[in-house]
């Protein structure tokens, strides 16, 4: 997957279940557990938010979940269907500038280095998503950008860092033209669970009339 502007960083390859590229669509049955997964990766060494977004052909809007990493750039969901019928999938990825800068921060702290610059610039990353946000969510990230900047106790105003919604809030705000989307939106087809289990139906011709609901024998 190769983009033109160079600016989509990431790579998503590998999507499971795909039956026959995607010709197909998997099969599920309600009540279990399937496992839906991805290689995602990206340039250099910033972390990287992965979505899963899934609807029921009856429904309209899209339900987003977030996919965990397990290790060698391989990212899954676990996802149990809880109607019969048929599911639409989709997985868009991203690189997390806010988990990258949370992560080096917390190495900067553990280590006793300098960190004002640190929090300066994670206080902008937070109003930049503040201004694009309303309601509620503006004010949160608003108090959260003046915590880092303004709060004399550094190791206090790390505890708006793990504020409930706050990275979700940030994630939301995540400019589309920097969000990586794989290509296909692809299908699972969920059955109850007697379809899990091998019955073999036979049609004898010579036990078949003619007429309607008349036995040919």
């Amino acid at each position: 997957m190769i983009h033109s502007k160079g600016r989509k960083r990431v790579v998503i390859t590998n999507v499971i279940p795909r039956v026959l590229e995607g010709r197909y669509p998997a099969k599920a049955t309600i009540d279990e557990e399937l496992l839906i997964g991805a290689d995602v990766f990206c340039d250099g060494h910033d972390e990287i938010a992965v979505r899963l977004f899934i609807k029921h052909e009856s429904k309209r809007n899209w339900e987003e979940y977030v996919m965990e990493p397990l290790g060698n750039d391989h990212w899954v969901y676990r996802f149990t269907p809880a109607n019969t019928g048929a599911y639409s999938f989709q997985i868009k990825a991203w690189v997390d500038h806010f988990k990258t800068w949370k992560t080096g921060l917390l190495k900067k702290i553990a280590t006793g280095q300098e960190t004002t610059i640190d929090f300066r610039i994670g206080a902008e990353l937070i109003e930049k998503a503040a201004n694009a946000s309303k309601g509620t969510v503006k004010n949160m990230l608003a108090q959260a950008a003046a915590a880092l900047v303004n709060s004399a106790d550094k190791q206090a105003s790390l505890g708006y860092l793990d504020e409930p919604g706050l990275a979700e809030a940030i994630g939301k705000t995540v400019d589309k033209e920097f969000i990586t989307a794989f290509p296909e939106t692809l299908q699972i087809l969920a059955e109850r669970r007697k379809a899990s289990f091998s019955t073999w139906y036979e049609l004898f011709p010579r036990s078949a009339g003619g007429q309607p609901g008349v036995h040919g024998n």
